[in-house]
């Protein structure tokens, strides 16, 4: 009898040192509590769900919303464009949808009520997630910022094809907004093996065939877009004599020594479309619409009149019918300014671009007996 009270004292002095001390000696419980979530539903029962001190509890019930919040979760998917350079519709977009996910500071708060009072079910809100990029977006950024385009109809085929080849390089590029366009990146090098001809080009102030002719003008067309575009050129070079495509000071050379090279600062990408059918060469940016206007102007500091060499013509085999004739053309030394002018909200700055100094050439003339000298200027293609 003594052992029986002894063994009665001693449980309940554990019972009541467990209470104490915050554990349970009860049986484990049966409630089993339903969480609604959008299309999903989540029973969270023992041991997840256990009891101390009297009260229910779920066992880490951050990582328990963590898992139902991951698993219910919809992303946001942004807006896409493809750019097609070359047809009519130049864009086409696909529409962004919504995404959501639960509010879990909401759950929580739902999971510690129903513990409290019983409930067996709770409900979890959800809220809207926004995509980053819409379709409105993207319509905003590609809009036609500036064009421009030079003439090489007058070109040979083999001039042609090289520009034709040099504008496919370019032409669909994408520049990221704060991204760099190296032109020598873009097209590469100029050689037989990558299908480039010979045409002429200017070596050491002299007009020579060469790989790869013609390419210059896509360069100088290409630059003169991106002035229009609001970009910021970074790298450019003059020929060392005029060319006929493009005013004074806004011709842009390049070589393997010497690259065309501009950021994009606009605030968006820019799309580049470049297109050569033969007679044209043109470009286009496309971007953010511009909210200020950009116009280039060009000054001629001096004109200086290379003249003639003459030769004779003894034989009347060159000038025929004629009593002379131009055998090489005349080339004046030029120096001039070029500069572009930003209007915006009815203010105009004007900012000096560069200043160049094109080289002149004598030309060669074939005359008939003793003639007057005969001068003329000409500005040929390269």
């Amino acid at each position: 009898m003594r052992i029986k009270r002894h063994a009665i004292k001693t449980l309940c002095t554990i019972v009541l040192w467990a209470t104490v001390c915050g554990f349970t000696v009860l049986p484990r419980t049966d409630y089993t509590l339903t969480v609604y979530a959008g299309d999903k539903l989540y029973i969270i029962s023992y041991p997840e769900v256990d009891i101390s001190r009297g009260a229910l509890y779920i066992k880490d019930v951050d990582a328990v919303i963590d898992r139902i919040y991951s698993d219910t979760a919809i992303l946001p998917t942004d807006a896409t464009v493809c750019f097609h350079p070359g047809k009519e519709q130049k864009f086409t977009f696909t529409k962004e949808r919504q995404g959501k996910h639960l509010i879990k500071s909401h759950l929580k708060a739902q999971i510690s009520d129903a513990l409290k009072e019983g409930k067996a079910k709770v409900y979890a809100k959800f809220q809207t997630a926004k995509p980053s990029v819409t379709e409105e977006d993207l319509i905003r950024q590609t809009a036609l910022r500036a064009e421009f385009s030079t003439d090489y109809s007058s070109s040979s085929d083999a001039r042609k094809n090289n520009i034709s080849l040099a504008c496919c390089a370019i032409n669909g590029t994408f520049l990221k907004n704060g991204g760099k366009l190296s032109f020598n990146a873009y097209v590469g090098e100029r050689n037989h093996e990558r299908g480039y001809q010979e045409a002429k080009i200017i070596l050491n102030g002299k007009f020579e065939s060469g790989v790869g002719g013609g390419v210059c003008q896509v360069s100088t067309t290409l630059y003169n877009c991106a002035l229009l575009a609001g970009m910021d050129v970074t790298e450019r070079h003059q020929h060392t004599l005029l060319v006929s495509y493009i005013e004074p000071s806004f011709d842009a050379m390049v070589s393997s020594a010497s690259d065309l090279c501009f950021t994009n600062n606009s605030g968006a990408g820019i799309f580049i479309e470049a297109l050569a059918d033969g007679n044209r060469l043109l470009f286009r940016f496309y971007g953010l619409e511009m909210d200020f206007s950009v116009e280039r102007h060009y000054e001629l500091v001096s004109v200086e009149d290379s003249g003639y060499d003459e030769i004779l013509d003894q034989t009347g085999e060159l000038c025929e019918d004629e009593e002379q004739k131009i055998i090489t053309p005349s080339i004046s030394t030029v120096k001039s300014k070029g500069f572009i002018t930003v209007k915006k909200n009815g203010v105009k700055i004007t900012t000096l671009l560069s200043q160049d100094v094109y080289l002149g050439r004598r030309g060669v003339i074939a005359k008939k007996g003793h003639a007057i000298g005969y001068s003329r200027n000409s500005m040929p293609i390269t």
